[in-house]
């Protein structure tokens, strides 16, 4: 259950100016697991460390907040912008994600274990070491995300745009690429996908 305190600061825009003004280093670690966030503003939020867990944010604004090390676990956020948001480090298993914007997003090392994120647009992204255990991107946008050593063990990437990512070094065992277009992937490295390797060879 969220911080009632916590919760009126981010409504009346008070954790926007207390965190800003501290910095990371200073700012509040907020409690607003379970909050009713919906269609919420908090682009350019400090919410480092703080727990979203369950959180309903659907169609909220999130872009540019710092997110690092933020539990999203469970959290709702269908159609949500996440665009250039900072979620190094982020626990967003078993999130709803769907059609949610994540262009230029910063994912380096996030948990997405388990997370529904059909549709999404993730342009740009960077999942760079992510885990992303049965993550699923049926029908994503992932045009030149970068998946560089990324654990993407059993991942949906049916009929996903995969084209021009970065997945040097990836794991993908039992990852599912139906469909999924893979024009200009850079699949230098891949590991437990042997197909891939074949069409690496033809492409050479």
């Amino acid at each position: 259950m969220a911080n009632e305190i916590h919760l009126a600061m981010v409504e009346n825009g008070a954790a926007r100016w207390t965190n800003s003004k501290n910095g990371r280093g200073g700012a509040i670690a907020l409690d607003l697991s379970d909050a009713q966030l919906i269609a919420a503003n908090l682009s350019n939020f400090e919410l480092a460390g703080s727990d979203l867990r369950h959180a309903n944010l659907i169609g909220a604004d999130l872009r540019g907040a710092n997110l690092a090390d933020a539990n999203l676990e469970g959290a709702n956020l269908i159609g949500a912008n996440l665009r250039e948001a900072n979620l190094r480090g982020a626990n967003l298993s078993h999130a709803q994600l769907r059609r949610a914007s994540l262009s230029e997003a910063i994912l380096h090392r996030a948990h997405l274990n388990e997370t529904d994120l059909q549709e999404a647009t993730l342009y740009r992204a960077e999942l760079v070491q992510a885990h992303l255990y049965s993550a699923n991107f049926q029908g994503a946008n992932l045009r030149e995300a970068d998946f560089n050593a990324a654990y993407l063990f059993s991942v949906n990437f049916r009929d996903a745009n995969l084209s021009g990512v970065d997945l040097r070094w990836a794991h993908l065992k039992n990852a599912d690429l139906s469909g999924a277009n893979l024009d200009g992937a850079n699949l230098r490295y891949v590991k437990g996908k042997p197909e891939l390797f074949e069409m690496l060879d033809e492409e050479v």
